[in-house]
């Protein structure tokens, strides 16, 4: 009870930051509108200029008079806008029917145009920390700020060009599909957070595994108070996981359609949760939930695959079945900006896990992880990007909740998951720079790695068990035991698509060849 009345106490106090944080953003947004219109709007009358303040989707047959400025929300553009389209904080979408007569700016965001929408102008996407610092003179003719910004030489000063496509991402955000071994092909729909109803947001999906034969669901919805709060709850029964910080679905689909590796171990979930979540700014926010869910094991069910036909699939491996109740604690902060090219900034996500006790269920452990990342230029075509991750947990935990190392995305020079415990300590370094600059002086490499990128990397991690029910307790960790890897990778510019060679530093194994088509973190 001690555990539940202070859990209520520190919603109360988050739910008071939250407003006096909403508050001060009030400010900050402020400030930073009458910024971006003194840079890019100064020859405008402030009555010319249209603000919104949440999402903005200009229809088909619409036509808008410009220029338009939106703040933490996105454009999307069927029609056609008679002037600049500016977003902060927000992206810019350009589809098939839609015309800007003006320039496209996202300050905190993507431009992202179909190949057959028009724009006049230039497009620009700059960053948020780097627009604030610049100094307002200084805007108006900086150009080094300006990451893709270009003109057409058509007579017509037009862009027919598309700007940016996502990776096996379906145009209709309804409908999902995923491949693994314990549903075999499964095919959804779902209802995308982002489709706002007044203050009241429903989210879910439904789906039907075609070699499980089984359906899965959520079902939830959440309602927003003060701007900068939501209160939800859902109904569920899903294909769980603890591994998607491992390897993101739309990696491990293909993976596992093509090549017969699923990177994900998987456990039924079936259950419901209540939650709060205060939103503090737009790249910080917190989650606090209090769950019950009965775990379930699941077995392989296909073993096809494009090719790899001589092989099998990993097992899906067997957790502890039972009823869970837990109350956790999530915090998200993420500031960075443009991954897929110089990315910068900080992540941070760590989560508190409390189950059983005074809550019921049949299980009684703490579990605890932080993952903290930087992303830091170097200069125009050098990266340095590191990670650390910790976890801890104490109590009778779950097989299915214990901490794994090994393999892509952690110790990439080790064997896949070959370590596990309830400690995990886990640090890797990357150094990434333009293969045309890398290669500059070996004459006959430099033509042909103008295009790629080099990734230099390390790592360092270890997985140990305690006894003691003290998180903090180490007492078995040995610097000595610490496994270490280097290796080397060739990517594509955005770093998504890579080649790596990985060489575990214990002497035991050989040389890992992987191919990656997301970021290790």
């Amino acid at each position: 009870m001690k555990r539940q009345n202070f859990f209520i106490v520190l919603a109360l106090i988050l739910t008071f930051l939250a407003r006096l944080w909403a508050q001060s953003e009030k400010i900050q947004d402020e400030e930073l509108l009458f910024k971006v219109e003194k840079a890019f709007l100064g020859n405008y009358r402030a009555g010319d200029i249209q603000h919104f303040f949440e999402n903005k989707i200009i229809e088909k047959d619409q036509r808008l008079r410009g220029p338009i400025v939106v703040m933490h929300g996105d454009v999307t553009v069927h029609g056609e806008v008679l002037g600049h389209v500016i977003s902060v904080y927000g992206d810019i979408l350009v589809e098939k029917t839609g015309v800007i007569e003006g320039d496209a700016i996202s300050i905190g965001g993507a431009v992202l145009i179909h190949r057959q929408a028009w724009i006049r102008g230039e497009i620009r996407e700059l960053d948020v920390a780097d627009f604030i610092s610049t100094p307002l003179e200084e805007l108006k003719i900086n150009r080094l700020m300006i990451k893709d910004s270009f003109r057409s030489q058509s007579s017509q000063n037009y862009i027919p060009a598309m700007k940016k496509q996502w990776l096996w991402q379906p145009e209709n955000d309804y409908i999902f599909a995923r491949y693994n071994r314990v549903e075999g092909a499964f095919l959804g729909v779902q209802w995308p957070v982002e489709r706002t109803l007044n203050r009241l947001v429903p989210f879910g999906h439904l789906g039907y595994g075609f070699q499980s034969k089984k359906w899965r669901y959520e079902l939830g919805a959440k309602i927003i108070v003060l701007n900068h709060l939501a209160i939800g709850g859902s109904f569920h029964d899903l294909t769980d996981t603890q591994d998607d910080w491992i390897a993101p679905l739309s990696e491990n689909n293909l993976s596992a359609f093509f090549f017969k590796k699923d990177f994900r171990d998987y456990y039924r979930n079936k259950g419901w949760e209540l939650f709060i979540q205060p939103k503090f700014s737009h790249n910080f926010g917190i989650r606090l939930a209090y769950a019950r869910a009965l775990l379930f094991n699941m077995n392989n069910v296909t073993n096809w695959a494009v090719f790899r036909g001589g092989h099998r699939f990993r097992v899906n491996p067997q957790i502890d079945e039972g009823e869970m109740h837990s109350l956790n604690f999530l915090l998200n902060f993420d500031n960075s900006s443009d991954l897929d090219k110089n990315p910068r900034g900080w992540f941070v996500k760590a989560k508190a896990e409390i189950a059983g006790r005074s809550l019921g269920g049949d299980f009684n452990f703490d579990r605890y992880w932080f993952d903290l990342r930087r992303y830091q230029p170097l200069g125009w075509s050098s990266n340095l990007n590191f990670r650390i991750r910790f976890g801890t947990s104490t109590g009778t935990v779950p097989r299915q909740f214990l901490f794994d190392l090994g393999g892509i995305s952690t110790l990439p020079g080790y064997d896949f998951k070959e370590f596990s415990g309830n400690r995990m300590l886990l640090t890797n370094f990357e150094y990434e720079v333009d293969g045309e600059g890398f290669l500059q002086e070996i004459w006959f490499l430099h033509p042909f790695m103008e295009p790629f990128k080099i990734f230099l990397f390390t790592d360092a991690g270890w997985i140990w068990t305690e006894d003691n029910e003290s998180a903090l307790s180490f007492n078995n960790f040995q610097l000595s035991q610490v496994k270490t890897d280097i290796g080397i990778a060739f990517g594509t510019e955005d770093g998504t698509m890579r080649l790596s060679f990985a060489q575990r530093l214990d002497g035991k194994g050989g040389l890992n060849i992987a191919l990656r088509v997301s970021r290790p973190f």
